[in-house]
């Protein structure tokens, strides 16, 4: 089963295209579930709400929406993005050799990457490129690169209980570079010395209904990433 979870602080009409997406997909055995706040819940049959009782941020959410959900494999999605029709190839990439020897069965799904990603095998990026440039303002320091980002993660459910405590992202950040600490711990703490391999090319569309979001909330959050990078040290240092 997989488990698609959504957080939002929006109406739940700015989730139907993403909501859609999901179901027009091949038949296959999954359930979605929505976390947010009180005045955005809704009955419908097609998936399952938990309450969001801080409203804190994503990350919170995400967290409880896992704690509630019950599937093997673990994809989060946002309210605006629009779910290619090759989504499930993610399973056969799962499910491959090069996944099998590795510590973390976990997917960046987000084609674009993100500072200090290096991309292998996407048609647009020579294998191993770095695609975004880091510069002297990125929060981690440079010393510390490169790492990866994996934005939109998708998880073997393993891999969460047994090297992540149990959570999806660290509870202290409240919007951003949730990515950036995810991927920076698995980068750092992966032993199997990664080969050139070929991974599904998720290209997410936008959606149209999207409702505008600003956030106040960067500057705490990169202070987060900073200081959890800073203290981190290989193999002593926990995920949350």
């Amino acid at each position: 089963m997989i488990s698609y979870l959504l957080a939002t602080k929006h109406n739940i009409r700015y989730s139907l295209d993403t909501i859609d997406s999901i179901l027009s997909l091949p038949n296959h055995d999954k359930e979605i579930i929505i976390c947010g706040p009180e005045e955005v819940l809704e009955d419908d049959n097609r998936f399952r709400w938990v309450l969001d009782d801080k409203c804190t941020g994503s990350p919170y959410a995400f967290n409880k929406a896992y704690w509630a959900s019950q599937g093997d494999y673990i994809a989060t999605v946002v309210d605006d993005i629009i779910l290619p029709s090759n989504f499930l190839d993610m399973l056969d990439f799962m499910n491959s050799d090069f996944m099998r020897q590795k510590k973390f069965k976990m997917s960046n799904t987000m084609w674009d990457g993100g500072p200090g990603l290096f991309n292998y095998g996407h048609d647009d990026v020579v294998d191993g490129e770095n695609m975004w440039t880091i510069d002297k303002c990125h929060p981690v320091n440079i010393n510390k690169c490169p790492y990866n980002v994996i934005p939109l993660p998708f998880f073997k459910r393993d891999t969460i209980k047994t090297y992540l405590s149990n959570h999806l992202f660290h509870p202290s950040f409240k919007n951003h570079f949730i990515d950036h600490w995810l991927g920076f711990y698995v980068s750092k703490n992966e032993t199997y010395a990664p080969q050139k391999w070929r991974c599904p090319s998720i290209r997410y569309s936008m959606s149209q209904n999207k409702k505008p979001t600003i956030t106040t909330d960067d500057n705490h959050d990169s202070h987060i990433l900073r200081c959890l990078t800073d203290t981190f040290i290989r193999n002593e240092t926990s995920y949350v």
